[in-house]
């Protein structure tokens, strides 16, 4: 199968399922966005681009998290956290 054509197919099977279903919320359920510091060895790398006034609120987060001494101050667990709560929500 071709590339595109199966890009293609996938776009439109992810379209077709409804992203609150029963499914994806038990699998959701188990993830955790930031495991302890030895846990992170399967991760999978990704790249993505962001325009510059969407990095610029997730630099602010991390900057207000640093100055609050709150847990997870890196803009790669800021990153898991939101995409995890995306997926979570209805």
């Amino acid at each position: 199968m071709k590339e595109k054509a199966r890009l293609t197919e996938l776009a439109q099977r992810l379209a077709d399922k409804p992203k609150g279903t029963a499914e994806a919320k038990g699998r959701l359920g188990q993830l955790v966005a930031n495991p302890p510091h030895g846990e992170k060895g399967d991760f999978v790398k990704v790249t993505v681009t962001l325009p510059p006034a969407v990095y610029q609120v997730l630099s602010q987060e991390v900057t207000r998290r640093k100055l609050a001494k709150e847990p997870n101050p890196r803009l790669s667990a800021v990153i898991r956290e939101a995409v995890v709560a995306y997926l979570e929500s209805d």
